[in-house]
Order: C-alpha cells, then structure tokens, then sequence
C-alpha cells in the first residue's frame, strides 16, 4: 500500500498495476507480505487530496485485475486526461 502511495507521490506518468481486485477494492500487500485490501473510496480519496495539493503527473494508467474497470474508472474520473 505504501509503494502505490510513494509512487502517486513522486508524480508517476505511468501506472501499471495488475493484481487482484473485486467491485469495492484492489488488494496489495503490505511491508509483511500480507494482502491487504484497498478500498477504492479510499483510493479515491488520496488521488483527490494529490490533485488539490500536488497536481498530477499521471498520463497513463492500466489497471489489470477482477473488477478493474471500477478502479480505471475512478482514475479516470480523478484525473479527467488519463487514459486507461
């Protein structure tokens, strides 16, 4: 979880996750190892606070998973000129 967050933080162009994922959450792993999962509403939260603080950078997004089409969604809602 903390890669994903470093890696939006460092102003990324591309994103490429492929993983698991269902219609609320994709799952990642934490420092142990252990999956852990991610609520999209909470994805959507810190890609809103990037956007107001920070900008993006973001030109490019795949997401690859089970239900990933409710996450490329919500980037593509986030950051209205990504692709996904």
């Amino acid at each position: 979880m903390d890669s994903l967050i470093d890696a939006l933080m460092r102003k990324i162009k591309v994103l490429h996750f492929s993983g698991h994922g269902n219609q609320s959450s994709i799952c990642l792993e934490d420092q142990f190892g252990m999956v852990k999962q991610f609520q999209l509403r909470d994805l959507e939260r810190l890609l809103e606070d990037q956007n107001s603080n920070s900008g993006t950078d973001l030109q490019l997004v795949v997401v690859s998973a089970c239900y990933g089409e409710a996450a490329g969604d919500l980037f593509q809602r986030c950051h209205q000129r990504v692709p996904h």
